[in-house]
């Protein structure tokens, strides 16, 4: 009987535990998975400060925004607003390259994401940070680039789940990040590009050595079939889909794709 009580106890014990965690999460804008939520984080920021509901919806779903917001929001200082204003496919190189000196990493790495991204900016990206002339002169247009080990890595991620990234650019970025110790799996299979080397390797890595690869490989499927899907729908004269990012402009990621 003793030994039930303990058990109800531990129980109860790790009940409040988990409960505390979940909404501590919440309570610091993130959702069940410890992911920030930036969506969120961004709508109340811009609610409080007076947006229009118009303005806050075409940041949120990536549509065109006046330059004159762009100007407004680069320099807000929430960065889920930031975070989320980096993504969209709209802004100019001009835009990208003020957001590319943000101090958040955060910031940073949706860049990395953004669909419009340019070939130079990609290989800006994948630069390691050295003490070259070279690098040197790099940093003083993208100080916050590449700098740190970590924060380089958390970028280079970005860059990874990024669909407009030619092929042999997504394998440089997963042999970057294998030689510093992070192969980003996650990143890569919600790709919907991603090389068939690297989904090869996410689908037969030991399960042993990765515990989290059954969920990569889940994702990886995932995406796979509602990229058919929406091939299926481009080869029909459809539509895309409307929805979540980036997926609503999957038009620009199979641009260069043969018809």
């Amino acid at each position: 009987m003793r030994i039930s009580i303990h058990r109800t106890k531990g129980l109860s014990t790790i009940g409040k535990a988990i409960q505390f965690v979940i909404a501590a999460y919440i309570l610091n804008g993130c959702d069940l998975a410890g992911v920030p939520d930036y969506e969120r984080g961004c709508r109340e920021y811009l609610m409080r400060n007076g947006y229009s509901q118009d303005k806050i919806k075409a940041l949120l779903e990536y549509k065109p925004l006046e330059p004159d917001m762009v100007t407004q929001l680069i320099s807000v200082p929430n960065s889920a607003v930031r975070i989320m204003l980096a993504q969209n496919p709209s802004l100019t190189f001009a835009d990208r390259q003020i957001l590319w000196r943000d101090k958040d990493k955060y910031v940073r790495r949706a860049i990395a994401m953004n669909l419009r991204l340019s070939h130079e900016e990609m290989t800006m990206v994948l630069q390691k940070p050295t003490n070259t002339v070279l690098m040197g002169l790099v940093h003083k247009v993208f100080p916050y680039a590449s700098s740190r080990c970590e924060e380089y890595k958390i970028v280079l991620r970005g860059l990874a789940g990024n669909p407009t990234v030619p092929q042999e650019v997504l394998l440089q970025v997963f042999d970057t990040l294998r030689k510093h110790g992070d192969d980003a799996y996650y990143a890569f299979s919600m790709n919907p590009n991603c090389p068939q080397k690297i989904i090869g390797e996410i689908m037969n890595v030991d399960n042993d050595r990765k515990p989290f690869i059954n969920s990569n490989r889940d994702w990886v499927r995932r995406t796979q079939e509602r990229k058919e899907q929406f091939r299926q729908a481009k080869a029909h004269g459809k539509p895309f889909p409307s929805g979540y990012y980036p997926w609503s402009h999957a038009e620009l990621w199979w641009r260069d794709e043969d018809e």
